[in-house]
């Protein structure tokens, strides 16, 4: 058996989502969305370490999978996300947990099939593959299908 914590990092939400792989099967156990709160940047990016870490420390993943940044034309959004990208990596790295990043295109081909897919098709697929709950926010569909994606490459090695 094993455990893949996925983060789908953010300053505003970040989302969550822990799957579990026997054999070939696939299951979600537990995910969700986390909110930093106030406005202070260093005070949100702290928070999110924290949460990453207690994420680790509560559910102890065998890896952690996190969203790479993607390539916007709002700079400023870019940077904070990245800045909420390495809180989380930090995070798992710092407690001794294996961390694989993946490109947004490449997380849409392993749910969908379809590097181009939109967020509406990822969170589709994640709701049938999975069984996750129909009001899963985006955040937190985002999250599961990135552990998705390391498990189905793990799947296909192994």
């Amino acid at each position: 058996m094993m455990r893949i914590l996925g983060i789908d990092p953010g300053t505003v939400n970040t989302g969550w989502g822990l799957i579990q792989v026997e054999g070939k099967k696939i299951s979600l156990v537990e995910s969700g969305v986390f909110h930093p709160n106030g406005k202070d940047r260093i005070a949100k990016l702290v928070q999110i370490y924290g949460f990453v870490a207690d994420l680790v420390e509560n559910f102890a993943p065998d890896i952690v999978a996190v969203e790479d940044t993607f390539f916007g034309k709002n700079v400023q959004s870019m940077i904070k996300l990245g800045e909420a990208r390495t809180a989380a990596i930090l995070a798992a790295a710092l407690a001794d947990v294996d961390v694989a990043t993946f490109a947004p295109r490449e997380v849409k081909m392993a749910v969908v099939g379809n590097g181009n897919a939109a967020k509406e098709q990822v969170a589709f697929m994640v709701k049938r593959l999975l069984n996750a709950p129909e009001d899963c926010p985006a955040d937190q569909t985002d999250a599961i299908a990135v552990a998705f994606c390391w498990a189905q490459r793990a799947l296909r090695v192994g």
